[in-house]
């Protein structure tokens, strides 16, 4: 029975790191093959102890953070001093001494958004070259290297010419309860979810609104996600094209806001450029709502023909939900393909895919 001690540093930032991690308590929780260990940072102390109590599972404490140079140090000193046989890194983010305990590192590397396309987030330069460090030497140093879909297994072969056979691609699970409800007559309430990025390329949709209002239909549109300074760049056109009865920016919403969002929305679109994986677009799927996305990076994958792709235009997508305003059949085809779709990203097919990894790897 092998000692397996996975990075749970991140499992309360809310971000999509978090999720990864609450989808891999899932799979140990109540796994008895290997003996699993979670590290934790020290101030999240009372708040995991209440999340597993009367499990199996043991935490070991950091006082270290992620990307911190201390914990270099202090993790390859916990997992000598627990004895620990395999350390997963959740994220790029590894111990870079590991080397001197031990110890087989695995790691899950879910894109290299960060390095592929760096313009997109605006990082420094320095900060640029070390998350290229950072990258390179998990790559380096890990046994084994989990990743999110095939594209971005695609991505880490070619970026840094790693043997295809050292990444398992599992796919990210999507735990949301599927709805099945019947959707409005009129395709009127378009949404958006997902933080207010430059490359989420929300501007696009906005100027589709603009191009169906001025052909006399009634569309709304809803934003929701954190504001960033891209936010501005949206409510400025809105106010300079009088959109601001046909268009809403919520800013960051509660899981209720966003649940009453979803519940009223005939039709969800995704107009982004760079992705790694997009949960928000099952998340749609899961309210049976058709959705028309972008064609790049990894949205093909993760949308199959439970939607429609297209090269994201303001006017492909006045085209699309005009088309889809004027063909209510094709509205009902794209539902059910969706709902199907969903079934395609488990969570069984996820624990199973963990699992197996860990079984296949400990031997």
């Amino acid at each position: 029975m092998a000692k397996i001690l996975i990075d749970f540093r991140r499992y309360f930032d809310k971000t999509g790191i978090s999720s990864y991690l609450k989808s891999i308590l899932c799979v140990i929780i109540n796994n008895t093959d290997n003996k699993y260990y979670i590290l934790i940072n020290k101030n999240d102390k009372t708040k995991i102890e209440e999340e597993i109590v009367g499990c199996n599972i043991k935490i070991i404490y950091a006082a270290s953070k992620p990307f911190s140079f201390l914990s270099n140090i202090e993790i390859p000193y916990l997992i000598k001093k627990n004895n620990i046989d395999i350390f997963h890194a959740t994220h790029f983010d590894i111990p870079l001494f590991i080397f001197l305990v031990q110890c087989k590192l695995i790691s899950t590397i879910h894109d290299i958004i960060p390095l592929k396309y760096s313009y997109v987030y605006k990082k420094g330069l320095l900060k640029y070259w070390y998350f290229k460090f950072m990258f390179s030497m998990c790559v380096l140093l890990s046994k084994k290297i989990i990743t999110v879909s095939e594209y971005s297994k695609k991505d880490l072969i070619e970026y840094f010419n790693i043997k295809p056979e050292k990444i398992v691609v599992i796919y990210n699970s999507f735990s949301g309860k599927v709805t099945h409800e019947t959707k409005r007559n009129e395709l009127n309430n378009v949404l958006f979810v997902g933080t207010n990025f430059e490359h989420k390329n929300i501007l696009c949709v906005v100027k589709a609104i603009k191009i169906l209002k001025d052909k006399g239909f009634d569309v709304h549109f809803d934003i929701a996600g954190a504001r960033r300074d891209y936010t501005n760049i949206i409510e400025d056109y809105i106010k300079e094209n009088q959109l601001e009865n046909n268009i809403k920016v919520w800013g960051k919403v509660s899981e209720e806001q966003l649940d009453k969002l979803y519940r009223n929305a005939n039709l969800y679109v995704y107009p982004s450029l760079v992705e790694g994986f997009g949960i928000p677009l099952l998340e749609a799927m899961s309210y049976c709502l058709p959705v028309i996305s972008s064609n790049k990076t990894v949205m093909p994958e993760i949308v199959g023909d439970a939607g429609i792709l297209i090269e994201p235009t303001p006017e492909n997508f006045a085209e699309k939900i005009e088309y889809l305003i004027n063909n209510s059949k094709e509205i009902d085809k794209y539902i059910n393909k969706g709902l199907s779709r969903v079934e395609t990203f488990s969570p069984k097919r996820f624990n199973e895919g963990i699992l197996n990894f860990y079984k296949e790897y400990v031997r």
